[in-house]
């Protein structure tokens, strides 16, 4: 059974998505995951994260982009690889993403389960 209020469909979307996303994450260079995440949620600009490491601001800007890549392709393919029935584009798991953080994290369970 599912949490209250979400179908058993979209538990195992849920989980599905996360075992996906853990499995390209651990694909990814932990040293690109840590420059996108600077850049892309913390907002720090590619050219002072550039000079934290000596590194051009193109170099920074290549490192995301090829940990943004890493992240698509791995992801894509690992739900393809767990369910081959799911039609699901990057574009539709993006938008599943952005429509609720509760979504991934999951929804608080109510007390005693």
């Amino acid at each position: 059974a599912g949490e209250e209020g979400v179908e058993p469909e979209q538990d195992h979307l849920v989980e599905l998505i996360r075992d996906a996303l853990l499995h390209a994450f651990s694909k990814c260079d932990p040293l690109h995951l840590v420059l996108m995440r600077l850049v892309v949620v913390h907002s720090v600009r590619q050219d002072l994260v550039g000079q934290l490491f000596g590194w051009s601001q193109s170099k920074v800007s290549r490192a995301i982009s090829s940990v943004m890549t890493t992240i698509k392709d791995e992801t894509m393919e690992e739900i393809q690889r767990a369910d081959p029935w799911l039609e699901l584009e990057w574009e539709d798991f993006l938008s599943l993403c952005r429509s609720s953080t509760s979504f991934l994290v999951g929804a608080p369970k109510p007390a005693g389960t």
